[in-house]
């Protein structure tokens, strides 16, 4: 008797009143009982109206009515915790294809940056071959330029260094 449900053998939703409970009862109990089967049925209609009879038990007793009420508010919450570990244990398609979408774009990123550098080293280079005293004055420029932003960035960057120390002296 596994998965013995009362109210699918009566054929009733779960809170059906007693009168619905009796009423389903004669109408099943009616077309199973074992004196109206034939003789090859009477083992099967002897098993079918004790399953209705323990159906009708539980129902009508309203101590076994509410331990089953209790069980099935248990299986309800279990089979819901359930499905969400499932649907929490493997993220969406959609979410697959993002992450795949943005590690492309990050590759072609890096890609089109390193060609980039590449192609100014060479252009650097061929100026410097062209035009020595250019790319001279090219250079010292650009050498300028990083150390103009060195010397703005490195006391910003000590300050940061510092508050963070501190604060995270202060916390601990």
């Amino acid at each position: 008797m596994q998965n013995f449900n009362p109210y699918e053998v009566l054929g009733l939703p779960p809170g059906a009143t007693d009168d619905e409970i009796r009423a389903a009862y004669r109408r099943r109990a009616a077309l199973v009982h074992p004196d109206r089967q034939p003789p090859a049925l009477k083992a099967w209609a002897l098993e079918e109206m004790t399953r209705l009879n323990q159906a009708r038990d539980v129902l009508m007793d309203p101590v076994r009515r509410a331990r089953l009420a209790a069980l099935a508010a248990r299986l309800r919450y279990a089979e819901a915790a359930s499905a969400r570990a499932q649907s929490q244990a493997r993220p969406p398609t959609g979410w697959e294809e993002q992450v795949r979408a943005r590690r492309r774009a990050y590759r072609l990123r890096q890609t089109v940056t390193g060609l980039a550098t590449l192609a100014a080293c060479v252009l650097f280079g061929l100026l410097a071959l062209a035009a020595p005293a250019t790319a001279l004055a090219l250079g010292r420029v650009a050498a300028g330029v990083v150390a103009f932003g060195l010397a703005l960035a490195g006391p910003l960057v000590v300050t940061l260094l510092l508050a963070f120390i501190v604060l995270s002296l202060w916390k601990s």
